[in-house]
């Protein structure tokens, strides 16, 4: 976005409220997909598939994420930003 774009964004949502609520609500149902917690999973899979068996395709591997990752229909609330890896 230029700044001319975001200007005008900020303006929209200076006068409209329950818009400022809605993206809000649609930006938070879309960074749950990317969790730390998912990222982990998601790398140690590839990894973990490249250590074992090399004729494993990343597009596979992507095929197979587990449903909390990226592209599940589902909203999870965000994870601390302080989180540990487990």
């Amino acid at each position: 976005m230029d700044a001319a774009a975001i200007t005008a964004k900020l303006a929209a949502y200076a006068r409209d409220r329950e818009t400022v609520k809605a993206d809000r609500a649609t930006a938070l149902t879309f960074a749950a997909q990317f969790t730390p917690a998912c990222y982990r999973r998601e790398i140690g899979g590839l990894l973990k598939s490249l250590a074992t068996d090399s004729s494993i395709s990343t597009l596979e591997t992507a095929q197979n994420r587990h449903p909390s990752c990226a592209g599940s229909t589902h909203a999870r609330s965000p994870e601390p930003p302080n989180e540990r890896p487990s």
